[in-house]
């Protein structure tokens, strides 16, 4: 999957839903899920004109969005789906890439970041938050433990009802037989 730095507070703020567009002097031709980076630099929060968020992490991948689209800032009101840059407060360009979608990461996943769109596999963010994974039916969570299908009890287990793991019906006595 696609992840670009960014540096805070801007990270944060896109992830506040605040700052709906990034602006960069070069475009890009992808379109689609986006890892935001929040870069381990300081340099930029003397930028901000406003009050800075109060969480913000660096050095991690801190959420998520949807690049829906790349446009040069200086002929946005030519188009009727963004003529609100115009009117944006973090919008400047040169370009703008703009992003929908935004989710917060539950827990921010220290990453080392790099210059443009990096890589990153999958893989190593469902591992370190659950939350990442793709929508699906609700997931079976042990009324005991609260382990779930995708994040089971360190020792492993299983389910013996459907609200209760086997790790939890062990240490319980509580055996169901039908």
């Amino acid at each position: 999957m696609k992840a670009l730095t960014i540096c805070q507070p801007y990270a944060e703020l896109i992830c506040l839903g605040e700052k709906r567009a990034e602006n960069r002097a070069w475009a890009t031709d992808h379109r689609g899920p986006l890892l935001i980076h929040a870069g381990k630099s300081r340099r930029w929060l003397d930028t901000h004109d406003g009050p800075l968020p109060e969480r913000m992490v660096f050095g991690a991948i801190v959420g998520r969005c949807e690049l829906v689209g790349c446009v040069q800032y200086a002929f946005a009101d030519r188009y009727r789906e963004f003529r609100w840059l115009n009117a944006h407060p973090h919008a400047s360009g040169p370009l703008c890439w703009i992003l929908e979608d935004v989710r917060r990461l539950e827990r921010p996943i220290p990453y080392r970041g790099m210059p443009g769109l990096f890589e990153v596999d999958e893989s190593e963010i469902e591992m370190a938050d659950p939350w990442w994974l793709p929508a699906g039916p609700p997931a079976q969570q042990c009324r005991v433990c609260g382990c779930t299908e995708h994040s089971p009890c360190d020792e492993g287990c299983g389910w013996v009802a459907e609200d209760l793991c086997t790790a939890c019906a062990d240490a319980a006595g509580e055996f169901l037989n039908d």
